[in-house]
């Protein structure tokens, strides 16, 4: 998570990769064209077989790189903005957007969810199966209705105080308490 901007009127947060993985499916893209050059031209032009096979190869590894950066990077933008009284969410990817908006009047507080998942795991030691508890963190903000996580995954707990801190020091300044922990019901998924 890093802070993009800090103003009396305006916070910006970030969580994800940012705009990296845009540049690289540039770059795969581009890689993409020339190994399809590369095996357009290999026939006519009297090239060796062997860069035909390369332009392949080229084509075959922007598409695996292609399908990965649109899968599995994403970046979540938070804006919090006093002027328009709003909390705009911008989910992104290479291939997807999404946005969401609330009021800034409905946020009540700012806490921590903790979350707890019981699991079964092979002891390295033993060689039997033993049940471990798994607990994970993420920041929400805390409405009438119900909380709203500000980012979908879950985390330790240092790293999911760090975004709640910056709310709570941007909502009430200087003075701004610690973060609550709030347990869930649920767990990560």
């Amino acid at each position: 998570m890093k802070v993009l901007s800090d103003t009396p009127d305006r916070l910006v947060l970030q969580q994800g990769a940012g705009r990296g993985p845009v540049v690289i499916f540039a770059i795969v893209v581009v890689v993409f064209l020339v190994g399809f050059i590369v095996i357009a031209t290999a026939p006519s032009s009297g090239m060796p077989i062997v860069l035909s096979v390369g332009g392949a190869l080229m084509v075959l590894f922007a598409l695996a790189w292609a399908y990965i950066l649109a899968v599995a990077t994403h970046t979540t933008e938070i804006t919090f903005d006093r002027r328009a009284d709003s909390i705009t969410f911008r989910h992104r990817a290479v291939l997807r957007a999404r946005h969401d908006t609330i009021r800034l009047s409905q946020i009540t507080g700012v806490a921590v969810e903790r979350a707890e998942r019981h699991m079964r795991q092979d002891d390295p030691q033993t060689g039997k199966r033993r049940r471990v508890l798994d607990v994970a963190y993420r920041p929400v903000l805390l409405t009438e209705a119900e909380p709203v996580p500000l980012f979908s995954t879950f985390t330790n707990e240092d790293t999911a105080k760090e975004p709640a801190r910056a709310v709570l020091h941007w909502l009430l300044g200087e003075d701004a308490p610690e973060p609550p922990l709030l347990d869930s019901q649920g767990g990560p998924p």
